[in-house]
C-alpha cells in the first residue's frame, strides 16, 4: 500500500510537470529556432514579412471545422473624452488622444504567449490557453501629451520581436524592448523624434522598430502632424543615434534636398518642393511602413506617404501648384544602407501627388521564381491601387505596376518623366455630379498588408473614391484656400486578389460587399484570411478564390489573423477586434479558434514543439523523471505482481 501511494505521488508530478517542458529535450532555445509554423514573431509571421505561415494542420479541407475556444476582453480607452491644451493655442482644447480607429496590430505569439496591443499604450501578454493577462506593460500617454513635438493620436500598426524581447514604439517615439517571458524593461531609447533638423511638425510612434545585427531603425509616423519625413536609427547597445534619413527638404521656404538623381528613376527637377512664395513650405512624406531588412546584404527597404503642400504655422493643404516638382522622396519605395542611412536607390511611384495617397502598411522582402531563376524582390503596394515588384538591387521594376481595384482620374500615377509636376488638385476633372473625383480615393486603394505564398501575391484593394473640394479657412490673419477630402458618394466594397508574382497576371479576384481597411492578408494551409472593416473573417481557397467559410466577429476589422500554437502544442488563429472609436467606443477582444481536439493531434506543424519551460519547472521534471525510474527499479526488485491498468485512450471531444 505503501509503495502504491508513492507510484500516485511520482505520477501526480509527472502529470504537472510534464505539460510545462519541451516535448523534445535539448531542443532550441526560447523564441529562437522554433519549428516552421509553431511561432508567429514578427507583424506578418517572418521578417520578410510575407504573412505566410507554413504549418499544415489546420487547412482548406478541415477549415469549416475550426471552433471558438475563448474570447477576452481588452481594456477600454481610459483617455477617451479627455481634452488638453492645443500646442499651439494655449486658449483652445483639443482631445488627449484623437478618435482610434480600431486594433490594427496583428498578435504575436511566441512559445504559447500571446502579445497583443492597444491603440492607447497598453501591451498584454496574454495565456494562449485561456486568453488570461499574464502580463502588462503601459506606455506614458499623458507625459506624451505634455511634449510639444508629439501628435495626439493613437496608432499602434505593429510591435515585433528580437533577441528575446518584445519591441513597440510609443507613442512619444520611445523604442521599448520588453522581456518576451516577463514583462520586464531592458531596452528603453527615448524620444526618436525629438530634434529633428528643419521639422515644424509634430509625430507620433505607428510601427515597430525593425534591427540589423544590434541597430534598431524607426519610422516616427506624422499623419496630419505635417512633420519631415524622417528614419532614424540607434545603436540598441548604447541608445546612440547612428544616422538619420530625410523623405523631404526642411520646412522653411527655399530649403531643396540633396538628392542623388541618377539612382531612381526621375529626372532632375531645379529647386524640387521650393513654394511659388514664402509662406508656403514642403511637408508629409511620412515613413509610416515597417522596412524589410536585408540581414545578407544589410539594406532596409521603406515607403512614403504623400506630398501635403503647409502654410506655415496652419494645419491646411493649399494647391500643390505651391510646390512644383515631383517632390522626392514622396510615394516612393527606398532601399537605404542598414548601417549608414545612405541611399542605395529609389522608385517613385507617383510624382507630385494631387491624391494624397501614398505607401502604407508593409513591405514584403523575399525570393521569387522568374523564368526558372530564383530573384530576390521588393514587394510594395500603394493607396493609389497598385502593387509593384522590384528587383530589391537595383529598384527596377520586374513589370508593369499591377492595377487593383477601382481607377478614375489616375493623375501622376506611374507616369514617372512624363509627369505633370505643376499640377493643383483642381486639375482633377470632373465627373458627371460636377465633383473633382478619383478612385481610388484618399484612403486607399491597397490599405492593408498583403502576403506572398505559393507563388502568388494576395492583396485587398478598396473600391471607394473620393473628391478635393475647396474651402476657406483663417490663416496668418487673412482667409486662405485650401483643399480638403471627403467620400463621392459611390458605391463602396472592396476585392481581393491573387497575382502571380512572376509575370504580374491576376490569377483570381474575389469581391466582398465592405471596405477594408488595414488588417494584413494572411495566408496558411491553403486558406486566405481576410478580415474586413466591418468584422467578417473570409477563408478563401488560395489557389481558386473559392470561399471556404466566412465569419461575422460584430466588431471592427483592422487586424490581421496571427496563426500559431498555443502552448500545449494546438495550432490556433488568433484575431483582434474592436477598439474603434470612431462611431461609439467599443472594447477590442482577442479571439481564439482551434480544431476539435481529435483533428489537431500532430502536434503543430510537423516539427518538435517547443512550449513555455521554466529552470524550476524543469528541475522539478527531472527530479520526478529520476525518482519514478529509480522506484520502478526497486519494486520490480520486491515483488514479481504486476498490474495492469486500463486507460481510456479516446480523445477529448471540443
Amino acid at each position: 500500500m505503501k509503495h502504491l501511494r508513492l507510484i500516485s505521488l511520482s505520477v501526480a508530478i509527472l502529470v504537472l510537470t510534464l505539460p510545462f517542458v519541451s516535448l523534445r529535450f535539448g531542443g532550441p532555445a526560447y523564441g529562437q529556432g522554433a519549428a516552421a509554423g509553431l511561432n508567429w514573431m514578427y507583424p506578418s509571421y517572418d521578417s520578410g514579412h510575407t504573412g505566410f505561415n507554413p504549418q499544415t494542420i489546420i487547412t482548406k479541407d478541415n477549415v469549416n471545422d475550426l471552433q471558438l475556444q475563448w474570447i477576452s476582453r481588452m481594456p477600454l480607452n481610459p483617455y477617451f473624452g479627455k481634452t488638453i491644451p492645443d500646442y499651439f493655442n494655449a486658449s483652445e482644447r483639443i482631445p488627449m488622444l484623437e478618435k482610434a480607429e480600431g486594433v490594427e496590430t496583428n498578435p504575436l505569439v511566441i512559445n504559447g504567449i500571446v502579445y497583443v496591443t492597444t491603440p492607447f499604450g497598453v501591451l498584454e501578454a496574454r495565456s494562449s490557453i485561456t486568453g488570461n493577462v499574464i502580463w502588462k506593460f503601459e506606455t506614458n500617454v499623458n507625459g506624451a501629451s505634455e511634449k510639444p513635438w508629439i501628435e495626439n493620436r493613437g496608432i499602434q500598426r505593429s510591435i515585433t520581436y528580437h533577441d528575446g524581447n518584445i519591441f513597440i514604439l510609443s507613442q512619444d517615439c520611445t523604442i521599448y524592448g520588453l522581456d518576451a517571458r516577463t514583462g520586464q524593461e531592458k531596452v528603453k531609447i527615448p524620444d526618436t523624434c525629438k530634434d529633428v533638423p528643419g521639422n515644424i511638425g509634430r509625430y507620433y510612434g505607428e510601427e515597430a522598430p525593425v534591427f540589423y545585427k544590434d541597430i534598431a531603425i524607426v519610422s516616427a509616423s506624422s499623419g496630419f502632424g505635417q512633420a519631415r519625413g524622417v528614419v532614424r536609427a540607434y545603436d540598441l547597445n548604447t541608445g546612440k543615434m547612428l544616422w538619420q534619413w530625410f523623405s523631404i527638404p526642411p520646412q522653411e521656404y527655399g530649403a531643396t534636398l540633396e538628392v542623388d538623381w541618377a539612382k531612381g528613376n526621375i529626372d532632375p527637377y531645379p529647386n524640387d518642393w521650393v513654394g511659388s512664395s514664402d509662406v508656403t513650405g514642403p511637408s508629409g512624406a511620412a515613413v509610416r511602413t515597417i522596412g524589410a531588412v536585408d540581414e545578407e546584404k544589410g539594406v532596409v527597404y521603406f515607403g512614403t506617404g504623400p506630398p501635403i503642400a503647409i502654410i506655415l504655422g496652419a494645419h491646411t493643404h493649399p494647391p500643390l501648384a505651391d510646390t512644383p516638382g515631383p517632390n522626392l522622396y514622396s510615394n516612393t519605395i527606398v532601399a537605404l544602407n542598414a548601417t549608414s542611412g545612405e541611399l542605395i536607390w529609389y522608385y517613385q511611384v507617383d510624382p507630385h501627388d494631387v491624391h494624397r495617397q501614398g505607401i502604407y502598411g508593409g513591405i514584403i522582402l523575399t525570393d521569387i521564381n522568374v523564368g526558372g531563376s530564383t530573384r530576390r524582390v521588393v514587394m510594395a503596394h500603394s493607396f493609389q491601387g497598385f502593387v509593384y515588384v522590384l528587383d530589391a538591387a537595383t529598384g527596377k521594376p520586374l513589370y508593369d505596376p499591377v492595377a487593383v481595384g477601382a481607377h478614375l482620374n489616375d493623375m501622376n500615377a506611374n507616369k514617372g518623366n512624363n509627369a505633370n509636376l505643376t499640377q493643383s488638385q483642381g486639375d482633377i476633372p470632373k465627373d458627371s455630379k460636377g465633383q473633382y473625383a478619383f478612385c481610388p480615393g484618399a484612403e486607399g486603394g491597397v490599405s492593408a498588408p498583403m502576403a506572398y505564398a505559393y507563388g502568388k501575391i494576395y492583396a485587398a484593394a478598396q473600391n471607394d473614391c473620393f473628391q478635393a473640394y475647396m474651402a476657406t479657412i483663417e490663416a496668418l490673419g487673412r482667409p486662405v484656400n485650401q483643399w480638403e477630402y471627403a467620400t463621392a458618394g459611390y458605391k463602396q466594397n472592396s476585392t481581393i486578389y491573387a497575382i502571380d508574382a512572376s509575370n504580374g497576371k491576376i490569377a483570381w479576384q474575389y469581391n466582398i460587399p465592405n471596405l477594408y481597411w488595414f488588417a494584413g492578408i494572411t495566408v496558411s494551409g491553403g486558406v486566405v484570411y481576410a478580415l474586413d472593416q466591418p468584422g467578417y473573417l473570409w477563408m478563401l481557397d488560395a489557389d481558386t478564390g473559392q470561399l471556404l467559410r466566412s465569419i461575422k466577429l460584430d466588431f471592427s476589422g483592422s487586424a490581421g489573423v496571427s496563426i500559431a500554437s498555443d502552448a500545449r502544442g494546438r495550432m490556433m488563429l488568433f484575431i483582434v477586434v474592436g477598439a474603434s472609436e470612431l462611431v461609439v467606443p467599443t472594447e477590442g477582444l482577442v479571439l481564439a479558434y482551434a480544431l476539435p481536439e481529435q483533428e489537431d493531434s500532430s502536434g503543430g506543424g510537423g516539427g518538435e514543439l517547443m512550449v513555455p519551460v521554466t529552470y524550476a519547472v524543469a528541475a522539478a521534471a527531472a527530479v520526478a523523471v529520476v525518482y519514478t525510474v529509480a522506484l520502478v527499479v526497486l519494486l520490480k526488485r520486491r515483488s514479481p505482481t504486476s498490474i495492469n491498468v486500463e486507460a481510456d485512450q479516446k480523445p477529448k471531444q471540443d
